[in-house]
């Protein structure tokens, strides 16, 4: 297989351009994408269970994923390929299938690695010479003193950023895993992997500026906006923002706040699934993939 090389102002000006033209159609999917989600804050907070572990709130979760999926397999449908065949009820729910593999494949990553940090870190809190069977159990702050003091805190740190680098490549590794499985028509999660070899730099930074900081960013304004309005806002609570934590707390205040929430975070599900959408156009089969629609 050929390498390709990707040019990171290249993707920024096609991803612009597919975001552009994939705009009509992906915008009423996108608005209820913003409804489901902001429902299922608001089941999240106020029902009976009170968390997604319910079995009610866990179809609920099931269902914003599969709601939020479908902006992604809208875009891709408009931006790539069109004469492919797969319907699109089968489409929505092989991207579906998908997601909820990498999620799974992401959780177990997840869990061994918190696992490994746990064990690491008792031991270089043993080797400190600190005794937490001494204190309360919920009391952390004398372990993670003893972890400064005696200097055992970096080894801790730096293992903690090798975790967060290794997360973020096996993002980049499973990124074209929506596009290829809605082009080609069945559940695609690892055999994509091989499509963005060598190219970590480039898709790194493009994620990062159009997913990761595009997200903080309208996340902060939306929390702005909902605690300036009137809304409930836990990031203003959290920052002790004016009377924030003072304010009544109803059930209405933040379904409402989570609603002006995703209504500021939807267009980072719009720009990162035409991202997507480019990465694949470029790094996909050649057979398969196409150049991004044209704006009407």
């Amino acid at each position: 297989m050929t390498k390709i090389e990707l040019g990171f102002n290249d993707i920024c000006s096609d991803t612009l351009s597919g975001a552009k033209s994939a705009f009509k159609p992906v915008l009423p999917w996108l608005l209820l994408s913003v409804l489901v989600n902001s429902f299922q804050i608001g089941f999240d907070a106020y029902s009976p269970g009170g968390s997604v572990l319910t079995s009610v709130g866990f179809c609920v979760y099931l269902l914003t994923i599969f709601t939020t999926g479908l902006v992604y397999v809208v875009a891709y449908r408009h931006l790539l390929v069109p004469q492919v065949e797969t319907s699109f009820p089968r489409a929505a729910a092989n991207h579906w299938f998908a997601t909820l593999a990498v999620m799974l494949v992401t959780l177990i990553v997840v869990f061994i690695g918190a696992l490994f940090l746990i064990i690491f870190s008792v031991i270089l809190i043993t080797v400190s010479g600190y005794d937490p069977s001494t204190v309360e159990p919920s009391d952390v702050d004398g372990s993670i003193s003893a972890l400064v003091e005696s200097g055992a805190i970096w080894p801790l740190v730096g293992l903690l950023t090798l975790c967060g680098v290794g997360l973020g490549w096996l993002a980049v590794r499973l990124v074209l895993y929506g596009p290829a499985t809605v082009v080609q028509g069945q559940v695609l999660v690892f055999r994509t992997w091989s499509m963005t070899k060598g190219n970590f730099v480039p898709i790194a930074l493009s994620g990062l500026v159009f997913s990761v900081s595009t997200f903080l960013g309208l996340w902060f304004l939306g929390e702005w906006v909902s605690y300036t309005i009137g809304l409930h806002s836990d990031f203003a609570i959290v920052l002790n923002w004016g009377d924030a934590s003072e304010r009544p707390y109803s059930a209405a205040r933040y379904v409402f706040g989570a609603l002006v929430v995703n209504v500021f975070i939807a267009p980072q599900i719009w720009l990162s699934a035409c991202l997507v959408a480019v990465l694949y156009q470029r790094l996909g089969p050649v057979d398969q993939a196409t150049t991004p629609a044209s704006s009407n």
